[in-house]
């Protein structure tokens, strides 16, 4: 948020959840507003979690460069949400305007699976780990 204090930023980082809960009850303009305000790095994950109308509505008036630079920085299963809430063609517009060409892929391949099953949110990226990495290394990069 724009003139959101550390303490917002962090809450909405940690808990993207609840803030998509909080904006449940608020109006339109309101849900705009903060999406609105939210850095890049957020906007997709509270985006993620909103309800399928509040989510449409916020795509729908945020410009297909905007929704690229979100999904660059989105969890897989964050930026898949996104997608599947766009008509086909704008969906084809986003993706289009990502400059990442291998997560553009990515999506692209996660894109083929029908919505709400485990191949449309699986992350086809597998982390390599070194001989030498402990148990909670490991966690940490998976997460």
């Amino acid at each position: 948020m724009a003139d959101a204090d550390a303490l917002t930023l962090a809450f909405a980082r940690e808990h993207p959840e609840e803030v998509a809960a909080l904006l449940a009850r608020a109006s339109a303009a309101e849900v705009l507003r903060v999406v609105a305000d939210l850095p890049a790095e957020l906007a997709p994950g509270v985006v993620a979690r909103l309800g399928r109308t509040s989510a449409r509505m916020v795509l729908d008036t945020t410009d297909s460069p905007r929704i690229a630079d979100w999904l660059s920085g989105a969890a897989t299963e964050d930026a898949m949400s996104l997608l599947v809430h766009l008509d086909p063609g704008r969906r084809t517009d986003v993706l289009a305007q990502m400059r990442d060409r291998r997560l553009k892929r990515n999506l692209e391949r996660l894109l083929v699976y029908p919505e709400r099953t485990v191949g449309a949110i699986a992350n086809p990226s597998v982390p390599r780990l070194g001989d030498g990495v402990t148990v909670g290394d490991a966690i940490r990069v998976l997460r």
